[in-house]
């Protein structure tokens, strides 16, 4: 599946008031793809690169990504303050404004996934300009809606609205059209602690 078919659908997961329906388009989105981009999915739709035992830590504050985000979509310093003031929210305020030079990329939710590894992997020496770099080279080539998903991935704050156990309805939904099969996917999840296993 294409990363930008994947932020389409957390758009419209953001939007839904009720749980039964996200979990519904979730159930959909989950049957649509392979185990592996099942897997790559749990993890981001929760802001997570892996399971929850094995944190996922970008190291990049929002203090420092703030300045870069501004830069990179050329507005001005008060218009950038309205609008993160306004959305409580870098991603959102950079999508507001970002004019990507492609009018967005092809890459699939694996190649986008390694990438987003990639930028967290960084460390040492220079490793916050190493990260900025290897952020701003994805970035370039993103749509608006695909950029603000990566910072929300990025932060750890999806603001989609649902947990693990969200996702363990939306499996059992996939698997028989009913929350039934619930309580035995959230043991296996109790024994693992891994939503994408």
């Amino acid at each position: 599946m294409r990363f930008k078919h994947l932020v389409e659908v957390f758009e419209k997961i953001e939007l839904q008031d009720g749980r039964l329906e996200m979990t519904r388009v979730l159930s959909e989105l989950l049957v649509a793809v392979d185990a592996q981009e099942a897997r790559i999915i749990s993890y981001m739709s929760l802001g997570m690169l892996y399971p929850i035992f094995k944190s996922t830590s970008f190291n990049v504050a929002q203090k420092t990504l703030d300045p870069l985000l501004r830069d990179w979509a050329g507005v001005d310093a008060a218009s950038w303050r309205a609008a993160v003031s306004t959305s409580h929210d870098l991603a959102s305020a950079f999508a507001a404004f970002w004019q990507p030079q492609t009018a967005g990329s092809d890459r699939s939710i694996v190649q986008v996934y390694d990438l987003l590894v990639e930028i967290e992997c960084v460390q040492g020496d220079a490793s916050k300009e190493k990260k900025a770099a290897l952020l701003k080279t994805l970035l370039e080539s993103s749509s608006a809606l695909e950029a603000k998903f990566i910072l929300r991935i990025m932060l750890g704050v999806l603001r989609l609205g649902f947990s693990e156990m969200t996702l363990i309805d939306a499996l059992s939904w996939m698997l028989v059209g009913n929350k039934s099969h619930s309580q035995a996917i959230e043991n296996a999840f109790n024994v693992c602690a891994d939503i994408g296993y």
